[in-house]
């Protein structure tokens, strides 16, 4: 039966994105943001020659948004257009290695780079068709945070029906939800928070009881959803999210810190199965061992040291600089990518991440802007995660990101337009003055 109503579910979701692109396409991502993360619980119902919803729609999607970049104008003022669109390349270079060697199959890479090009077209379009105006933008806000809130209360519902997926891991199980592990629902549950800050931050007026209600039922909803995942990954990026927002954008950090020892501390001596999660970690802290310290992470440690050395000791030297177009599983994405796509892309995807710390620095330094702080707090929690995942491939979960860095090229947009305007004026001006200036030597 749940397999019939998911199957339905997602069908229904693949349905409307058509609709939505055909009949009217300039708010398909608009649409695209709500329907998507209840075609994300579909996962494991298949639809059609064994894809499922999220594959389908992944196609689809990515139609559009290459019919919208190629229509954008103005994309070399996207900011790291460039190095993203060198990063890409890199993938594909190494793809193709991989694949003529025999090393990699079409319909993996065809899943893989659908997944890639879908994540970044939506960075480069979305300035133009998401956050063109202040009302459009808190929509997606709200929008973002109210489909992330529905998809926790659906993971607890599924939670105590009794029918969640479940992964056991040293005797512990944690639930899943309807997904395939219990990092995603417990991902967005901190993805949640983090966009119903910002709204609150963006749409003061908006603020009543009700919504004061909700707030509080969020923070309820996120901070279950952690409980019954237990996911280290999630833990952390709640960690800064807690930090960065509270601590430095609320300027609360004096309070924060103790605060999340205290917190930290009381949790793990009540909540159950939180001892069992961060066994292995107690333990290296408690021996220093260097032994100890490869089952760290859940053996985390250890698969990096095995990976690091199989790339100094078996990759030949062209693999090493373009890398082998996988992996590896490596639950560590600067790991991931050095076996991926080698020093060089390693190098180009911790450029662009730094410039973008950068210009949002930059940014928030002249407006202190919510939006770009939310930018900058989301950067630094996948940033940190990526020593332990993989954010950096995910779909849905980096659109969030992507979305609120694109407002790094609506704010560098409307900088061009007020520096347009500006010397519009001052040529103006200076006519004015050239022709004032003449009139005297003409009536002579």
């Amino acid at each position: 039966m749940l397999n019939f109503v998911l199957t339905l579910l997602g069908s229904i979701g693949v349905l409307i994105l058509c609709i939505v692109a055909v009949a009217k396409h300039k708010k398909f991502f608009y649409v695209m943001l709500i329907v998507k993360p209840f075609i994300d619980i579909t996962v494991n119902s298949t639809i059609v020659g064994g894809f499922n919803a999220l594959e389908l729609s992944a196609g689809l999607i990515f139609l559009v948004a290459l019919f919208k970049y190629i229509s954008l104008k103005g994309k070399s003022y996207l900011y790291n257009h460039a190095f993203v669109w060198f990063f890409i390349l890199l993938q594909l270079l190494s793809y193709l290695t991989a694949f003529n060697s025999g090393e990699q199959t079409a319909m993996a890479g065809f899943k893989y780079f659908l997944r890639l090009f879908d994540s970044y077209f939506i960075y480069f379009v979305a300035a133009a068709e998401l956050l063109g105006s202040d009302t459009t933008r808190k929509d997606i806000y709200r929008n973002i945070w109210y489909t992330t809130l529905i998809m926790g209360v659906i993971t607890i519902f599924i939670y105590y029906s009794g029918l969640s997926n479940s992964d056991t891991t040293r005797g512990l199980v944690r639930y899943n939800g309807l997904y395939n592990d219990p990092g995603t629902p417990s991902y967005l549950a901190v993805i949640s928070l983090l966009f119903m800050m910002l709204y609150t931050e963006v749409a003061p007026k908006a603020s009543t009881p009700l919504s004061r209600i909700l707030i509080y039922f969020t923070w309820a909803v996120s901070l279950f959803v952690l409980y019954i995942t237990l996911t280290k990954s999630a833990i952390l990026m709640f960690v800064v999210f807690i930090l960065m927002w509270f601590g430095i954008f609320k300027r609360q950090f004096i309070f924060i810190v103790p605060a999340l020892v205290l917190g930290g501390y009381l949790s793990f001596v009540n909540v159950a199965g939180l001892e069992t999660r961060f066994e292995t970690e107690v333990n290296f802290l408690e021996s220093a061992d260097s032994e100890t310290a490869k089952s760290v992470g859940t053996g985390r440690v250890n698969r990096w040291e095995t990976l690091l050395d199989e790339f100094n000791n078996r990759f030949d030297l062209p693999t090493k600089l373009l890398g082998s177009s996988r992996n590896y599983s490596a639950h560590n994405q600067y790991i991931a990518y050095l076996m991926q796509v080698g020093i060089f892309g390693l190098s180009v995807f911790i450029i662009f991440i730094f410039r973008f710390y950068k210009r949002i620095i930059e940014i928030y330094s002249k407006n202190k802007s919510p939006e770009m702080f939310a930018a900058l707090t989301l950067l630094s929690m996948y940033c940190v995660y990526s020593f332990t995942g993989h954010p950096f491939d995910y779909t849905t979960l980096l659109w969030y990101l992507m979305i609120l860095l694109a407002n790094i090229n609506v704010y560098n947009s409307e900088v061009r337009k007020a520096r347009k305007a500006m010397l519009v004026k001052n040529n103006v001006e200076s006519g004015k003055a050239f022709k004032a200036g003449r009139q005297p030597s003409l009536s002579i």
